[in-house]
């Protein structure tokens, strides 16, 4: 304030950088004290007047106070002055608008910005994540939102972090959560909470941004869903941070709660293992991504999505455009296929050739005879005369030549892209089997005391109603664990 005031006395002495570091300092000391916003918004009116011109510096930490102060409007004039002026607008800048127009409900303007901000040049700074995880609550505090529409939004923004190659935080971990128990999608919670519990404990609060209502209703849908083994380590959390579970948030229809309400759809779970990632459905057993009818999908004529799924379930490369992802994902079944796995290649119905695959015969995806003959080609084409197109080619039939002619289309952007839910499933398949007690599905009175032992900590207990039905199962005959819970109820 001394230099610029002595330079505005001196004749003859420019001020316009003095004016540019000044009006700058005050901008950044805005979030400290409405005076110093005031007083830079007085300054840079003054010198503007005068026909001074903020640099790039200024120009962001102007963008950043307005947004703070809530004056988007403004904010947004001032990129446009800057873009006018040559400047190069950054991630960092563009992610104070996004989570301007968010906080302020204004949610088409925010996903905008959030288009232009994945794409705009910068490092990945917190106020870029901060700026997903403020779109993302903005939809949940939209009322007029049906559920439709927020799954679409919701997938929306993880199409665009996939884009630009980023990954939530733990409170946009939170807020996914929180969003799939509004949208009753167990699938996705169970990878929103997969990420929180594979996070170091040492870290800090993993559930500290997750209501007590959200855990109820999160532990009923996983209830609902048959995953006692989910449940489990939900509860292991919940004690381990000292939360508590409300009651009256969990309970079923004919008071019976999430200890018990697991048992039906453990039954139904144990005829049809599914798992489901980013969407997309993949057979437990043969690690293939199914169509509705549950068979197997060619290659061939899987999406970008559907590749990359199953690349992360078999633990694959998941870089790389669809072509790429195609020959990566024909050699990892071929390998499983020749380690006698259950992932073999999905056979063509239309279709049935012998194929030699690593030196094992296959007749419509079956092993038909294993030879010790070197592989050798198959020049099999379809109608068109394309060889990739041909369920049937082996791996090696397939050469990069012809797997860049491959059609592009449903693969809108060829970046190099690290598959965030790759690195989800590995932990999610790592920590399953760690921290969590025996929790046997097919014992449904010893696995409800179990959970129940749990859930007390929490300062939960089952309801008679529970123990009743419990009562009503062959095996709760004479049975000590039955007494057990009945003096848990409260």
């Amino acid at each position: 304030q001394a230099v610029y005031a002595s330079n505005v006395r001196a004749e003859g002495v420019p001020v316009d950088q003095s004016w540019r570091i000044l009006t700058g300092a005050l901008f950044s000391r805005a979030a400290d004290s409405e005076a110093y916003y005031q007083n830079a918004m007085d300054l840079l009116r003054q010198g503007e007047a005068e026909g001074m011109t903020p640099d790039r510096p200024l120009y962001e930490r102007m963008v950043e106070a307005m947004c703070r102060e809530g004056d988007v409007e403004s904010a947004r004039d001032r990129l446009v002055q800057m873009k006018n002026h040559g400047f190069v607008v950054e991630k960092k800048v563009l992610s104070s608008v996004v989570t301007g127009f968010a906080l302020a409900g204004r949610i088409d303007e925010a996903e905008r910005g959030l288009v232009a901000m994945v794409r705009a040049p910068g490092v990945i700074e917190a106020g870029v994540i901060g700026a997903i995880n403020a779109v993302l609550l903005s939809y949940l505090r939209e009322e007029d939102m049906g559920k439709e529409e927020l799954a679409e939004r919701i997938s929306w923004v993880r199409g665009q972090m996939v884009v630009g190659g980023l990954s939530l935080d733990r409170k946009g971990v939170s807020l996914l959560l929180s969003a799939s128990v509004l949208l009753e999608d167990v699938n996705v919670g169970k990878l929103a909470f997969d990420a929180l519990w594979g996070q170091p404990a040492t870290s800090g609060m993993r559930l500290m941004y997750v209501t007590d209502e959200c855990l109820a209703k999160f532990l009923h849908e996983l209830s609902l869903a048959g995953d006692v083994e989910s449940m489990g380590r939900c509860l292991d959390l919940i004690v381990s941070e000292g939360r508590e579970i409300p009651e009256s948030a969990a309970e079923s229809a004919g008071g019976r709660t999430f200890l018990t309400a697991w048992i039906e759809a453990a039954g139904e779970e144990s005829k049809t293992q599914q798992v489901y990632i980013d969407g997309v459905c993949l057979d437990d057993q043969t690690l293939c991504v199914t169509d509705d009818a549950g068979n197997p999908i060619a290659v061939t004529k899987m999406t970008v999505k559907q590749l990359r799924a199953e690349l992360s379930l078999r633990n694959q490369e998941t870089r790389g455009n669809k072509a790429v992802l195609i020959k990566t994902l024909k050699k990892a079944r071929a390998a499983a296929a020749e380690g006698g796995s259950s992932g073999s290649e999905p056979a063509d119905s239309k279709k049935k050739i012998d194929v030699i695959v690593s030196n094992v015969t296959w007749s419509s995806g079956t092993v038909m005879q294993r030879r010790s003959e070197e592989s050798k080609q198959i020049e099999e084409e379809d109608e068109e005369g394309v060889d990739i197109d041909d369920e049937t080619d082996t791996v090696d039939d397939v050469d990069d030549e012809s797997l860049l002619s491959l059609d592009d289309s449903d693969d809108e952007d060829t970046f190099e892209y690290d598959d965030r839910v790759s690195s989800i499933m590995r932990l999610r398949n790592a920590t399953s089997r760690r921290g969590v007690d025996e929790l046997d599905a097919g014992h449904p009175i010893c696995c409800t005391l179990a959970l129940a032992n749990k859930a007390k900590s929490a300062g939960f207990r089952p309801s008679a109603e529970d123990v009743e039905f419990l009562r009503g199962l062959e095996e709760a005959s004479d049975s000590d664990e039955l007494r057990q819970l009945e003096q848990l109820i409260c």
